[in-house]
């Protein structure tokens, strides 16, 4: 059963930025078990209906453009270059499919995958 997704607000209360990101992490991929079997079936079917994929991608725009402010800010410097590389790395760190992969099919244990997602956004940031 698919719970709520957590609420990104709360990552705003850690200071520090390394914990930050390894606490929305831990966050995001309960929420991934919690409800992999619906979020793997809806973003399957949304690969052959634009409609679902329409309504997916609104459902999850404001969920998402705060999860990308909220672990985005400041990385990368003021580099542009360090800024969009940490920003692709954000958007895999906190992809469905980056956790399946890491956790079902490389049966990593999920603080291991947490810890090399999160690695990959800072050494993309720079």
């Amino acid at each position: 059963m698919l719970t709520a997704r957590p609420p990104p607000g709360r990552w705003l209360e850690i200071a520090d930025r390394g914990r930050r990101l390894r606490v929305a992490l831990a966050d995001l991929h309960a929420w991934f078990q919690g409800g992999e079997a619906m979020l793997a079936n809806s973003r399957r079917d949304a690969e052959v209906l634009p409609a679902l994929r329409d309504v997916l991608a609104e459902s999850s725009a404001e969920f998402d453009a705060a999860v990308r402010d909220i672990l985005g800010a400041g990385l990368g410097g003021g580099d542009p270059k360090r800024q969009r590389r940490a920003q692709a790395a954000l958007g895999l760190a906190t992809d469905f499919h980056a956790w399946q992969r890491l956790v079902r099919c490389e049966q990593l244990p999920a603080d291991e995958a947490i810890e090399v997602l999160a690695r990959a956004i800072e050494a993309a940031a720079g």
